[in-house]
């Protein structure tokens, strides 16, 4: 019988794994045969560290179930999202500042805030625009909603692993403009279902913004990303790696 194991990581297993943790992963090829790991990058360091066995890459996935049947094409979507844990390191305040730069188009941002100091900064500095709204935190089909009337997720953030948000956006239709940090490389490819951005370049997310506004392009963009989200990264596409693997 074959003895198949997930490893739930980060990336990098050195700097996040203490030396015993990562002895005792290794050690685990005695009953293992096959060790499932969220990325390529946690694949590659699972392998660096000395794990001689078999490695599948299955990664993080949403349930299409409650998702909108119908969504529309992005030239008919005029708001900018941020959806995500309302942190510092996020890019929540950068966001606003490529607000204030941009009067003419409306941003909302979904999620709850990491603390108390965060959010009394945060909602000081949204009552000197006109153009943005906090919205809380959304969940299901009212999160969905909100995602499929937006043209594009603005996510300058400094660091992550795999957000689940790139994936939510992209298969409705959303397109990211995230900075490529941890794996989202492998969630968003630069030019084909999203663009990259840099946290610190204010001016450049501004310009970006505008300069896809009336882009015709970007329907072939969100087209590429409700595809590529599909085929990777639903419960459906991994239960049937999952399948195949476990045999």
């Amino acid at each position: 019988r074959k003895t198949v194991a997930h490893l739930h990581a980060k990336a990098d297993l050195e700097s996040t794994c203490t030396r015993a943790q990562l002895g005792r992963i290794l050690f685990s090829r005695r009953y293992t045969d096959t060790m499932i790991v969220l990325t390529e990058g946690c694949r590659r360091s699972l392998r660096q560290a000395g794990w001689d066995k078999e490695i599948f890459v299955i990664p993080n996935f949403i349930d299409t179930d409650g998702l909108p049947a119908d969504i529309k094409p992005v030239s008919e979507r005029s708001q900018l999202l941020y959806l995500g844990r309302m942190s510092r390191e996020k890019g929540i305040f950068e966001i606003l500042e490529v607000a204030a730069r941009l009067p003419g188009e409306r941003f909302v941002f979904v999620g709850n805030f990491e603390d108390d100091g965060t959010e009394k900064e945060f909602m000081g500095r949204l009552r000197g625009l006109d153009n943005a709204t906090w919205l809380g935190s959304m969940y299901s089909g009212e999160k969905y909603r909100v995602i499929a009337d937006s043209r594009l997720l603005v996510f300058p953030t400094r660091r992550d692993e795999f957000p689940v948000t790139l994936i939510e956006s992209s298969i409705l239709g959303c397109v990211p403009l995230v900075s490529p940090v941890g794996s989202v490389g492998e969630i968003v490819k630069d030019g084909f279902n999203g663009f990259y951005i840099s946290p610190d370049d204010i001016e450049g997310i501004a310009a970006r913004i505008l300069e896809l506004k009336d882009d015709v392009g970007l329907q072939r963009i969100s087209d590429n990303g409700v595809e590529y989200a599909r085929e990777k990264f639903t419960s459906g596409a991994v239960e049937r790696r999952l399948l195949e693997i476990a045999g």
